[in-house]
């Protein structure tokens, strides 16, 4: 019997499951921190308010609807009717701008 070299190697690539989808979950929109936002009302959308804020999104909306009474926003719906029967108020609200946080 004649004995022949044969080589043989395996061919195959590795892919990370990350190429796959994203492992990382996104922070939903309200969550965010540090940002520029705008309110537009659903009466007229050519009136828009803009605020920053350094809190979360969601803590800003839920003082505009009736914690803090001396904010634009707050005396606009209080002042719309249309904008009071909003079921989600957090819809007419859309960042503008995610800011950097400054370090002191």
């Amino acid at each position: 019997m004649e004995r022949q070299d044969i080589y043989i190697s395996a061919a195959y690539t590795t892919i990370k499951v990350g190429t796959y989808f994203n492992l990382k979950s996104k922070c939903p929109t309200l969550f965010t921190s540090n940002v520029v936002y705008s309110f537009s009302g659903s009466c007229d959308k050519n009136t828009t308010y803009l605020g920053e804020t350094r809190r979360q999104l969601f803590r800003r909306v839920e003082d505009h609807a009736g914690k803090d009474k001396s904010s634009a926003v707050f005396n606009h719906i209080y002042d719309c009717t249309e904008c009071q029967m909003i079921a989600n108020l957090c819809d007419h609200f859309k960042i503008v701008q995610r800011c950097t946080q400054e370090t002191s």
